[in-house]
């Protein structure tokens, strides 16, 4: 196998938009992208021995009945960064709004669309979900008490490393904040977490599975 130098990709790319007031108390942004890349760098997996030699059949042989090598095995499945020879085509969009209902109910939305007009075959390491979604609300129930809810989904899709290629699964999640402000304290105490409802998912293939997070926080102003 020949692979060539590894050189810089190149990426030529467009957007347009548009973010205005649809009503009085509604806002939109919206906006499109598409890109082509030249020498787009992703990763090529062959077999062979360190030192750059051929393996012999012998050698072959082995690495089949022992894909994990042994000590003194050579043969190896080996993964190095290489350019892609075809021309790699995106395109997405975006689409958002943001409704204020009153002060204390703020209700927000975003869809985020992102399209690899090549096969995976031919771009195995894009590692983006084709779609995007997350819905909200936030506001300030009183002078001093404040939060914010998210809603997250992210659709499964062909995550490719150096370390495992596999199918993510569709992950969905559920975020809160409460905020507290104690003026006389120039503090903002939070409390909240990610995932609340524990919906573990895997964001990286072969990775961790990631759960229910809580956390704390304490914000002092020294003005």
């Amino acid at each position: 196998m020949n692979i060539k130098r590894l050189v810089p990709e190149q990426v030529s790319s467009y957007e347009v938009g548009y973010k205005g007031q649809l009503a009085d108390r509604l806002q939109l942004d919206v906006s499109y992208y598409r890109s082509r890349y030249r020498d787009f760098i992703s990763a090529q997996q062959f077999i062979g021995n360190p030192d750059g030699s051929r393996p012999s059949p012998f050698e072959l042989l082995t690495l089949s009945q022992n894909p994990i090598p042994k000590p003194g095995q050579r043969t190896r499945f080996i993964l190095v960064q290489a350019n892609l020879e075809p021309e790699v085509r995106t395109q997405g969009a975006v689409l958002a709004l943001t409704y204020v209902a009153a002060r204390a109910l703020n209700l927000t939305g975003n869809y985020a669309l992102n399209v690899l007009d090549n096969s995976i075959e031919e771009v195995p390491f894009f590692n983006t979900p084709r779609h995007k979604f997350n819905a909200g609300a936030f506001g300030s129930l009183t002078k001093t008490l404040g939060y914010s809810f998210n809603y997250r989904y992210a659709e499964g899709y062909r995550y490719s490393s150096s370390f495992a290629t596999g199918d993510l699964a569709a992950a969905h999640t559920i975020d809160a904040q409460l905020r507290l402000a104690v003026p006389r304290l120039k503090s903002v105490f939070e409390l909240g977490g990610t995932n609340l409802f524990d919906n573990t998912n895997v964001q990286i293939f072969g990775g961790p599975q990631l759960g229910r997070l809580l956390y704390g926080g304490l914000t002092v102003s020294v003005n």
